[in-house]
């Protein structure tokens, strides 16, 4: 009975594993490095109409696939949706967000190690128009819009749009709300 004895083992380029034994032989031993995600997915949100990227970074042996899922379908490319696709990164593109691209997305990466997946929910919020009542007060005096919300809470916070349109055209203005803890009043009337 002949035993292999190995003396070195070292990564070479692609990666494989070369093993030389006391008797003079080379073992060449192809061990795929499975995909790994160097750069993962991340939950995001946008509103109706934004360009939305989503990337993944991963590590692993050559070649690789990939495959873009959204709520269980695999997604194809046409004038909404665009992958685009290097050695090791895959993103997914889409442009004007609509409210019916909420969901989870997949990014499925497949090579002879193995496959992997990472996912993230994209929450696409459609545009509200806000009325004057109890709680919102919208102005319009000697040129300036203004909008008051009381009391304020946390659902407050979130992409203001302020659009005004005239027999020239329309031009709209955008402003974000943040909304931190409990307010105290600077003065109290009375």
């Amino acid at each position: 009975m002949r035993f292999a004895v190995i003396f070195s083992a070292h990564w070479l380029l692609i990666p494989l594993w070369c093993c030389a034994a006391h008797c003079g032989l080379i073992y060449s031993l192809l061990l795929p490095e499975p995909p790994s995600f160097v750069q993962s997915l991340e939950d995001t949100s946008c509103m109706v109409g934004s360009e939305i990227s989503m990337k993944c970074v991963l590590s692993g042996s050559y070649p690789m696939t990939f495959i873009w899922i959204k709520d269980g379908c695999e997604l194809r490319e046409d004038e909404h949706v665009r992958m685009s696709y290097e050695a090791q990164s895959t993103e997914l593109h889409l442009k004007n967000a609509q409210l019916s691209d909420t969901g989870t997305y997949v990014c499925e990466v497949q090579n002879t190690g193995g496959t992997q997946r990472c996912a993230a929910v994209l929450t696409v919020s459609g545009l509200s128009h806000l009325t004057s009542g109890e709680n919102t007060i919208i102005t319009f005096v000697g040129g300036t819009a203004s909008l008051e919300l009381r009391p304020v809470s946390e659902t407050d916070a979130g992409d203001y749009l302020c659009k005004a349109t005239n027999a020239s055209g329309s031009d709209f203005c955008k402003s974000k709300v943040t909304v931190k803890g409990n307010l105290t009043p600077l003065y109290h009337a009375g």
